[in-house]
């Protein structure tokens, strides 16, 4: 089973605008992951490669959606420093603060923005003269796009179930809330169809 948390690394690995020139790797990078946290899954297919891009990045949106609102609910219920368990907003925000001293490596039709503590931010590949992000190097879909297109669709519902609970009072402490998402989307995602199966 794919993990949510795990498919959320990209979505949570939000550069600085305005880290380097336009066209560059980096600007490129920037943009796809602001269109992102925008929820703006054409405006980020637009900035990768790959004629599945649109079906993965409107999950991935899905995805950063449910946890962002979740997020956004727990700080109404419980206030900002508890919602922060949820890790969507912390996590963005840390992950940014790399971008501001990233540089590009670039080799023929393959470029890395790379951090000042040597990670990978970002991969991309040059196509028709433009960078464009590689989402097969930048995620971890050995269970295909059907699962992440699952895992997308149960953490979506399950957000909504708690949020509403969060509203109404349910829940008396952040973990209860969101112990409650993880079962939910647990649960979800075990009862789906599995990739090639049919659902009765």
């Amino acid at each position: 089973m794919t993990s949510c948390a795990a498919l959320l690394a990209v979505a949570l690995a939000a550069p600085a605008a305005g880290a380097a020139g336009p066209g560059t790797p980096t600007d490129v990078a920037s943009r796809f992951y602001a269109a992102i946290h925008r929820f703006d899954a054409a405006g980020a297919a637009a900035l990768a490669s790959g004629k599945e891009a649109p079906r993965i990045l409107s999950s991935f949106v899905e995805l950063s959606r449910a946890y962002a609102r979740l997020e956004e609910a727990v700080a109404r219920r419980f206030g900002p420093e508890e919602a922060s368990r949820v890790g969507y907003g912390a996590k963005s925000r840390a992950e940014a603060l790399g971008f501001l001293a990233a540089h590009d490596e670039i080799d023929g039709d393959r470029a890395r923005v790379v951090g000042a503590d040597g990670r990978t931010l970002a991969s991309l590949t040059r196509v028709k003269g433009q960078w464009r992000v590689d989402l097969v190097a930048a995620l971890n879909l050995a269970d295909g796009v059907e699962a992440l297109e699952r895992d997308a669709r149960a953490a979506a519902r399950a957000s909504e179930v708690v949020i509403r609970g969060l509203a109404a009072g349910h829940f008396q402490a952040p973990a209860e809330a969101l112990a409650d998402f993880e079962a939910r989307t647990a649960r979800a995602v075990r009862a789906a169809p599995r990739p090639g199966e049919r659902s009765l």
